[in-house]
């Protein structure tokens, strides 16, 4: 049986234990090289393509793998890895046509990791790895997500959090590991994003636990799919690859949010300008201020008023942890 991640977590989720989970969120039940209703990368080649023609070349072949001897809880956990290129496959990508020049120029990169509960339309997500890649994160990017990604877990109920836990190894600069939450309404015909959250996660040789705040509309939600993606946004060609062992995924409807929460910990205000104020009853903790490059541009211990006029207007994480336990918060800087 899983241990929950904390006792005051098991006690606040009696309240929704009703609410739709994700499947095998343990990531304890495999089919084959994936877990149970998780999946990854892959591509048909076409039939006319030289060398590689007519092929179904999986991108994500060492993206996911079964961690028996590493994980949190139980017996398994699912392992993300950034693996290097296949030379078939970039030999196969280097005959792409010039209107797929985005999906060509994963040839000259390690391939992504991603899993997700979804299902990948791949032609639709190579232009967004490609900004990923690039650097270029923004919000703007959400949308074009969304429709790149289909299926999910059904759900009836708004959803507030995004919690689970992971150890991180980051083999280069640049590399980014990044927990992505799509909350979807309308049908097949009308379905778009109406909410969603992001966790980017820090190198760490221990579980620590993650949170992704989910932001959504006043619309009803259908469902609601996770992609756990680690890439690099340089062109690294050479070990150490960076990946992922992630556990125990569980999603926060509202009631008791914040028994998992810093001791009801408050960033404000947002947007921010000149300083940005901490409010927490707890006496030692660390902030972290990150860009959406995954870079650290400040970093405090204790410090409830915190100067940001040397950040670049843009988009910010707020990461505030203690004892192990991180509570992470999205700002405006204008």
């Amino acid at each position: 049986m899983k241990r929950i991640l904390f006792t005051t977590l098991f006690v606040a989720l009696l309240g929704v234990i009703n609410a739709q989970q994700l499947p095998n969120s343990g990531f304890e039940s495999w089919s084959g090289a994936n877990p149970t209703g998780w999946s990854t990368l892959d591509i048909q080649i076409p039939d006319d393509f030289p060398v590689v023609g007519g092929q179904v070349m999986e991108l994500g072949t060492n993206s996911i793998t079964k961690s028996t001897t590493d994980y949190y809880s139980g017996s398994a956990a699912m392992k993300v890895s950034v693996s290097p290129m296949n030379s078939t496959l970039q030999m196969g990508l280097a005959f792409l046509p010039d209107s797929l020049a985005a999906l060509r120029e994963l040839g000259n990169r390690p391939i992504p990791g991603v899993a997700t509960n979804g299902h990948v339309n791949l032609m639709a997500l190579v232009p967004i790895l490609s900004s990923l890649m690039g650097g270029n994160i923004s919000d703007t990017l959400i949308a074009p997500l969304g429709l790149a990604i289909t299926g999910g877990t059904t759900i009836t109920q708004k959803p507030v959090a995004l919690f689970g836990v992971a150890k991180t190894t980051i083999g280069h600069d640049g590399d980014m590991m990044v927990v992505v939450t799509l909350v979807y309404t309308g049908t097949e015909s009308t379905r778009k994003v109406m909410g969603y959250g992001v966790a980017l996660l820090e190198s760490s040789e221990t579980f620590k636990s993650f949170e992704a705040e989910i932001t959504c509309t006043d619309e009803t939600p259908t469902e609601i799919v996770v992609l756990i993606a680690g890439f690099s946004t340089e062109t690294v060609a050479a070990e150490p690859y960076s990946y992922m062992i992630v556990d125990d995924l569980n999603i926060s409807y509202g009631a008791g949010i914040a028994s998992n929460k810093l001791s009801e910990v408050s960033v404000y205000p947002n947007p921010a300008k000149e300083m940005l104020n901490i409010s927490t009853s707890a006496n030692e903790y660390d902030v972290q201020i990150v860009d959406m490059l995954g870079r650290v541009v400040i970093a405090e211990k204790s410090n409830p008023a915190i100067h940001i006029s040397s950040l670049t207007k843009g988009v910010y994480f707020v990461k505030v942890t203690q004892n192990g336990t991180t509570h992470t918060n999205k700002i405006v800087v204008e």
